[in-house]
């Protein structure tokens, strides 16, 4: 079926196209919010980590946000 599509030039239609630009698009946005949802998750355990080392130094902790820069 792909090869018969590209016999008959539809891959080259302006519309075929714009549809793998979008597709391109989607992917690449899958693609870096599962990066930085695994980038997270390790910031996350570092954050764990050093509180577990460090907690008898810890007299208190408010934590209202983390910021994670793409």
């Amino acid at each position: 079926m792909t090869h018969e599509a590209e016999v008959r030039g539809l891959d080259k239609e302006e519309n075929f196209q714009q549809m793998l630009a979008y597709a391109r698009m989607q992917i690449l946005t899958q693609q870096l919010t599962r990066r930085v949802q695994q980038e997270a998750a390790k910031f996350l355990k570092k954050i764990w980590r050093l509180l577990r080392e460090e907690s008898g130094n810890i007299q208190g902790i408010c934590l209202e946000r983390v910021y994670i820069r793409v």
